[in-house]
């Protein structure tokens, strides 16, 4: 059984934000040696444990050459416990659990309550890959399954505050230009053939309250001082109000004014701190994926692309625009790590951008990167 070894390296801007200004004209050269450069540096951060002294068995640290995916029990549920602190709870519950963001692909394995998915192991060696011999991942195209109507990645758009018929049609267009520019489909589509938009109201889950922090209780609306919501006409959306409604497993939220508070990593700088991708909204943390027996990300997860803060300290929603959409919906579909063209001072996306997103849907998931090649 093959062991994974997970490096301990994180792109800081991966994990704070991202910005879309640029001011260079950029023509690289794209070619197969491009694309394949930059598919290993933009995939190479879901292969590496985030700071393996997060991950604990009993008061050890577990060493950052012993955190491998077979050791990381990666799925926790989150209450608040003395006033605004969160803390795992000592219970589980498998439709409640999320990945933590210490390891970037996870599955699950073991949880107080015993084996939680039975198939946990062939998950994990599907993957087939080690850093030094990194291979792709990335979501199932319309080619790959059998109903693309339902079994492609679901998109949600957060009905926010900072939610308007303009800024919809400004995320919609984006997820058509990614679309485009990987040359398949990879969100959920309609009878005419149109990205299918779903709408979900987490307007209720303040920056001040339930999601402030690392972790969030989306799942289920719960608060320990208050209880469980109410069942009626009048609930907050949850996720698992939104699987029992629309038939999904999970999806990417699109969400204007929940970027993090940017002010907690550097004060006076709102205007940089513009958007990101993770597994929730007010949240820093890099986004982590479910990996399916298949070695594909599974779409039985909750994603969050969060634009723009609007926060007491900062609103800079006003200038999210349609290239820094783009790119954060790039970092959910495949693109970890900002590399040249995507992130750095040549703009938030660029042709090269676009290529190396293509090269890897182009190519059957668990290729080699040396394998990629520029795709027509």
């Amino acid at each position: 059984m093959k062991k994974i070894s997970w490096l301990l390296t994180v792109t800081a801007l991966a994990l704070t934000g991202c910005d879309s200004d640029s001011d260079n004209e950029y023509n690289p050269t794209i070619n197969d040696a491009f694309v394949q450069k930059n598919a290993k540096l933009s995939q190479q951060k879901y292969f590496v444990a985030l700071d393996p002294c997060r991950y604990q068995k009993g008061n050890d640290c577990v060493p950052d050459d012993l955190l491998t995916i077979e050791d990381s029990d990666t799925f926790w549920r989150y209450d608040f416990s003395n006033g605004a602190s969160y803390v795992s709870a000592k219970y589980r519950h498998e439709d409640t659990e999320r990945c933590s963001a210490y390891t970037p692909l996870c599955m699950q394995k073991y949880g107080e309550n015993g084996l939680i998915d039975s198939d946990w192991e062939s998950h994990r060696d599907a993957l087939d890959l080690s850093y030094e011999e990194l291979r792709t991942v990335r979501y199932r195209t319309a080619s790959e399954v059998n109903d693309p109507e339902v079994e492609l990645l679901p998109v949600y758009i957060n009905l926010s505050s900072e939610y308007t018929l303009a800024r919809q049609n400004a995320i919609i267009k984006a997820l058509e230009q990614i679309e485009a520019d990987a040359g398949q489909r990879i969100f959920q589509f309609d009878e005419s053939g149109k990205i299918k938009i779903r709408h979900a109201d987490f307007s209720r889950y303040t920056f001040a309250s339930e999601t402030r922090g690392i972790a969030h209780n989306l799942w289920d609306g719960y608060e320990p001082s208050l209880g469980l919501p109410n069942t009626g006409p009048t609930a907050r959306d949850t996720y698992e109000k939104l699987i029992a409604e629309d038939g999904v497993a999970g999806g990417v939220v699109i969400s204007f004014g929940t970027n993090f508070d940017s002010s907690v990593i550097e004060a006076g700088k709102c205007d940089f701190y513009k958007g990101n991708a993770t597994n929730g909204p007010y949240i820093m943390d890099v986004q982590t994926y479910l990996v399916d027996k298949d070695g594909y990300f599974s779409p039985k997860q909750w994603m969050w692309v969060n634009l723009g803060q609007a926060n007491d300290l900062c609103n800079n929603v006003h200038k999210v625009d349609h290239e820094l959409i783009v790119h954060e919906v790039a970092h959910i579909v495949g693109l970890g790590n900002h590399f040249e063209g995507f992130g750095d001072s040549n703009g938030a996306w660029s042709t090269s951008a676009a290529a190396v997103l293509k090269a890897i849907y182009a190519a059957p998931v668990n290729t080699h990167y040396l394998e990629l090649t520029v795709a027509n």
